[in-house]
């Protein structure tokens, strides 16, 4: 990646970090996510991204664009082949009043899937098939 970088003359703007133990300073350093993927059953840096205030592009081929309220707080392309609708909606994203709406619509989001919200669906599907079970 690096050599690209410098194929494509933007190494002096682009810095690879490698490998992080705690990457919330990352997040906080950085005004979107691009999350281009072509599988991710549901993807957690989306996930975190959203939990710290990022506004995210991402794909359809990722679980966690199902959790996305878009065009509020991100942006689902189609398909990752599509520079151009990549592009586009990185555009989109540059811009700062969009960006700052959708970070704050990010916050708002995250905050409704919380690890006790995950376990109460999860009880609730529990307790559904045991009704049905005894209704059998």
């Amino acid at each position: 990646y690096k050599r690209q970088a410098e194929k494509l003359g933007v190494a002096d703007r682009v810095v690879f970090l490698g490998h992080r133990d705690d990457p919330r300073d990352c997040y906080f350093a950085a005004d979107f996510l691009v999350h281009p993927t072509f599988y991710d059953p549901c993807s957690l840096v989306a996930l975190e991204a959203l939990a710290c205030g990022l506004p995210v592009v991402t794909t359809k081929y990722n679980g966690a664009s199902e959790l996305l309220t878009v065009p509020d707080n991100g942006i689902v392309v189609s398909d990752p082949h599509d520079a151009a609708e990549l592009g586009g909606a990185i555009r989109r994203m540059l811009d700062p009043g969009y960006r700052r709406a959708a970070a704050a619509s990010a916050r708002e989001a995250a905050q409704r899937w919380t690890f006790e919200h995950h376990y109460r669906a999860l009880l609730d599907v529990f307790a559904g098939g045991r009704a049905t079970k005894r209704a059998a």
